[in-house]
């Protein structure tokens, strides 16, 4: 069974090459990310304390991160497209500014200052970041795309 056709496959400018190289960008990036707390849920799991992955501080410092590098792949795209997206991706960028960064470094601020770490907060964090990184994916799905189309 063919999951694509071959012949259009093979076109570097196909828009199914194009989609399948920007999916297969984003997610390897996402992938290392995510790489650092395979390695302390394993510690947490060889310690018996798994359930406290949720509330290590560093899903914040990580969603900001990667919300920074969304903006910067979105600020990227502006300086490469037409005059016509850049409003819309400038008011991307302050919506990412506004819902996503600045709410992680508030719960970081609050999980480092605090000497518990809530039940609330964990849930906002781990939303949180799983939010960033569909972001993440999706702006640097979106600056690949672009650029394999303007090769």
């Amino acid at each position: 069974m063919k999951i694509v056709d071959d012949e259009k496959f093979a076109k570097s400018d196909s828009p199914e090459r194009i989609s399948i190289r920007a999916k297969m960008a984003a997610f390897s990036e996402l992938l290392f990310v995510i790489l650092p707390f395979i390695v302390i849920a394993i510690t947490l799991g060889h310690r018996g304390e798994l359930s406290t992955i949720f509330s290590l501080p560093e899903w914040s410092i990580v969603s900001a991160v990667i919300i920074g590098q969304s903006m910067i792949r979105l600020v990227s795209v502006v300086l490469d497209t037409k005059p016509a997206y850049k409003e819309g991706i400038l008011f991307i960028l302050s919506l990412l500014l506004v819902l996503l960064l600045v709410p992680s470094l508030v719960i970081l601020a609050i999980i480092l200052t605090s000497t518990e770490v809530t039940k609330v907060l964990t849930y906002a964090q781990a939303a949180l970041f799983i939010v960033c990184a569909l972001t993440f994916c999706g702006t640097s799905y979106l600056e690949t795309a672009l650029r394999v189309s303007n090769d």
